[in-house]
């Protein structure tokens, strides 16, 4: 960056000072920023997403509450400056983040708490979906309504998906699924998931050349039709089963 003396920030407008409250995240010069106090471009998450529809948006601390589905286009960033910045649903609906369709999703830095409807299978949608990427996201479940984290239809799946650096915080004693769905391609990895299962069993719940490896789950399943995964390093309180062919499951701790 460009400094003259005795002018603050001359060249870009979005490259703000930690001490306004971004903590250790320098903005880019790019960047749409929501802030709630007013000191950015938008003070709605859902506004700003709406209006724009792509790019680059960073978000303040403060606890953004959806009212309705957030649809994310394709080619968007959606960052945080960490577990102060918190997208929370309401306690009806599902589906909340909308994926459906769309390439070139990075999410980060962030905390998602849930509200979900009863009987809701998953609040993230990804169907159809490619390369999307959760990177140092909290997902935080507040009831027990929620069966999955991320969801594809049967008969669909989603590509290049990328799960890395991320916690899971349960709302009781139920296990939880990562996956309701089919995925192909992608990397899930060094995630605190003690209290989710990898992907849900059963029908179509298959995933093909993903990469597990340095993650705490409570178990991982590949189901038969999951074929040329790599499950390495992990740590598993219940187990690792494999029904599938041509994976390679070694080096993973059991407790």
């Amino acid at each position: 960056m460009l400094n003259i003396e005795g002018v603050e920030n001359p060249l870009f407008e979005h490259s703000r000072r930690f001490s306004q409250g971004l903590g250790s995240v320098r903005i880019a010069a790019g960047d749409i920023i929501v802030a709630l106090d007013g000191s950015g471009d938008y003070d709605n998450l859902e506004e700003a997403i709406n209006s724009e529809k792509s790019g680059s948006f960073f978000l303040k601390e403060g606890i953004y509450i959806l009212s309705d589905k957030l649809k994310i286009s394709s080619n968007t960033t959606i960052r945080g400056s960490g577990g102060g910045t918190i997208i929370q649903t309401q306690s009806s609906g599902s589906y909340w983040i909308d994926l459906n369709g769309k390439n070139d999703v990075l999410i980060e830095n962030l905390k998602f708490k849930f509200y979900c409807a009863s009987g809701t299978e998953a609040p993230i949608e990804i169907d159809n979906a490619k390369r999307i990427t959760f990177k140092n996201v909290i997902f935080e479940n507040e009831d027990d309504n929620m069966s999955a984290i991320m969801w594809t239809p049967y008969g669909t799946t989603a590509d290049y998906i990328y799960i890395i650096n991320c916690r899971y915080i349960k709302y009781s004693a139920t296990i939880k699924d990562l996956f309701i769905s089919p995925i192909t391609t992608g990397i899930i990895e060094g995630n605190q998931f003690d209290d989710l299962d990898l992907v849900h069993t059963g029908v179509d719940a298959f995933m093909n050349n993903i990469i597990v490896i340095g993650n705490y789950f409570y178990s991982i399943t590949f189901e038969a039709g999951s074929n040329n995964n790599v499950c390495i390093g992990n740590q598993i309180d219940d187990a690792v089963t494999d029904n599938g062919t041509g994976n390679q499951v070694g080096y993973n701790a059991t407790f």
